[in-house]
């Protein structure tokens, strides 16, 4: 009866070793460490500095300045850009210019210009002030 399966031997049970419970050590650069915490802690309850700095309120209003600040950049580099477009454009059509542009390149880059222009202050403008939906 080689087909038969074979019966399972019985397995030994697990030896699970006792716990051992050592002695607390702190050495004193840990002790430090603790009192240095035990220090930040009571000056956050204490005084307006540090916990200022991090409390959500702030970081609201420093998120809303900085995202002002970049939206003016970016609308002050537009119309930079504009500016030296149009500078182009009355150049070239000035009648003492010493180069002129064709009429297919002025209206190609007036119209890449607005185009860009717009594309971008409405990029930006939803990026930092997402709707609320």
């Amino acid at each position: 009866m080689a087909d038969q399966p074979q019966p399972e031997k019985p397995k030994e049970p697990v030896k699970i070793p006792q716990p051992r419970i050592e002695k607390l050590e702190v050495s004193v650069a840990e002790s430090l460490s603790l009192a240095e915490a035990t220090k930040e802690v009571s000056a956050f309850s204490q005084s307006r500095g540090e916990w200022w700095l991090r409390s959500p309120q702030y970081e609201w209003l420093l998120n809303i300045i900085l995202k002002a600040l970049l939206f003016t950049f970016v609308i002050a580099m537009n119309i930079w850009w504009t500016h030296r477009v149009l500078q182009l454009l009355w150049q070239s059509a000035s009648l003492t210019s010493q180069y002129r542009l064709a009429n297919s390149v002025l209206i190609a880059l007036v119209t890449t210009s607005l185009a860009n222009f717009l594309a971008l202050v409405v990029i930006v403008a939803k990026h930092l002030f997402p709707s609320s939906k």
